[in-house]
């Protein structure tokens, strides 16, 4: 199929997002049989427990017909009851498999030269609110469009033109072969949008609150800066599994104990021999004066507002540039919930998890996307429908998360 003949707006893959407009009967079903068989294995267990307390002698105040009448319900209701939690399971985990990911909206991208990580990104910002503005850019309009022809022919989208943008825009990234990191022409673009998209003109707010060491004197400042929506969480140090929520709210109420002295730049006059020794001449340097000691105690962060669409970068980078923190376990919840005290308005914001990107072995990353209710894996040509679960377990390893305001 040519270019030409399907829609031109690449917007219309947005509309795959809309559970109104792209009702998802599978999941429903699914979703039916697990609470339904839930309900029925619960019930059997409590109806059995009651009837075998009264049939042992214990005191319940039910009479002993009573308890033979409950263990007897108590049986068809734990037969039915796996019944149905096995159906959900089996849709879940094959019926799911061979959903046709095209029709949701989701096509595999060719991978010609190490552009596994554009790849990635690019499946995660078809599936954001995003994609209407930086369809203005030519190369990436060119793409959307090749891409929404894919989904109706077996000719696949390539991102290889799209290097040229983003080595454009950073001298790090090579426009060759070379592998990068996503995180960066994340930035780039969503740097690039923001003069031209109102929902990325956020800004980040930081108060420092600091404490003297010669006094009880304490002093608070404030630093305004740019936001594009981008949160970079601080690097994590716990072993354990921690939580996404626990990483923000340690990134917007930060305790601190660290020395920030106020150091000023002095001038200082010193007279230096030359010429053997027989003359002097005055040298003039600037060194750094202790002013005053203190501590900073507390960071405060605040966004301006919560906006539409909310990207997480899970640090799991060293300074090295390797992924050392690849292995550790974040557990990212599917819903989001964001306090008001995080905004400037004060709004509390919900949040639905539609993405998220992961690297495998230091080498290669692949994308989650989530279209319509159906969580989808894409591994450059390669996409497949997988379970709840499995997108849940797949979560936990996220480096780049894509969440949507509900």
């Amino acid at each position: 199929m040519s270019i030409s003949k399907v829609a031109l707006n690449p917007a219309d893959l947005l509309l795959k997002n809309s559970r109104k407009a792209y009702p998802n009967p599978l999941a429903s079903k699914i979703n039916a049989y697990v609470v339904l068989g839930s309900l029925l294995v619960s019930s059997a267990i409590v109806l059995a427990a009651l009837g075998s307390f009264s049939l042992a002698g214990v005191s319940i105040g039910i009479a002993s017909t009573t308890a033979n009448l409950l263990i007897k319900i108590a049986a068809p209701s734990l037969v039915f009851g796996t019944i149905f939690l096995a159906k959900g399971s089996y849709d879940m985990h094959y019926k799911v498999k061979n959903l046709d990911a095209k029709r949701f909206g989701v096509a595999g991208i060719q991978n010609r030269g190490n552009n596994c990580w554009l790849n990635s990104l690019m499946q995660i910002l078809l599936n954001s609110s995003v994609v209407n503005t930086v369809r203005e850019n030519r190369l990436f309009n060119d793409f959307f469009l090749r891409y929404r022809a894919s989904l109706a022919d077996s000719e696949l989208a390539d991102s290889t033109r799209l290097r040229s943008y983003f080595s454009s825009k950073s001298h790090e990234i090579s426009s060759g072969t070379r592998f990068e990191d996503l995180h960066g022409p994340l930035t780039s673009i969503l740097d690039d949008l923001r003069s031209k998209d109102r929902e990325l003109r956020n800004m980040i707010t930081t108060k420092f609150h600091y404490k003297y060491d010669d006094s009880s004197r304490r002093e608070v400042s404030e630093k305004r800066e740019a936001n594009n929506g981008i949160l970079n969480l601080p690097m994590f140090t716990e072993k354990r599994k921690i939580s996404l929520s626990k990483l923000l709210k340690d990134f917007f109420i930060s305790k601190q104990d660290s020395r920030a002295d106020v150091i000023e730049k002095t001038e200082i006059t010193t007279q230096e021999p030359f010429l053997f020794g027989l003359f002097s001449r005055t040298k003039k340097t600037k060194e750094d004066v202790l002013v005053e000691r203190r501590k900073l105690l507390l960071e405060e962060r605040k966004l301006a507002f919560a906006p539409k669409d909310l990207f997480i970068n899970i640090q799991r980078y060293v300074c090295s540039g390797r992924f050392d923190q690849e292995d550790k376990i974040v557990d990212v919840p599917m819903n989001l919930n964001m306090s008001g005290s995080y905004f400037d308005t004060g709004t509390k914001a919900n949040y639905e998890l539609l993405g998220f990107a992961r690297n495998l072995n230091q080498i290669h990353y692949i994308s989650y996307v989530k279209k319509a209710g159906i969580w989808f894996k894409c591994n450059d040509e390669h996409v497949e429908a997988i379970s709840d679960h499995e997108a849940k377990l797949a979560a936990q390893k996220a480096y780049i998360v894509h969440y949507n305001k509900l």
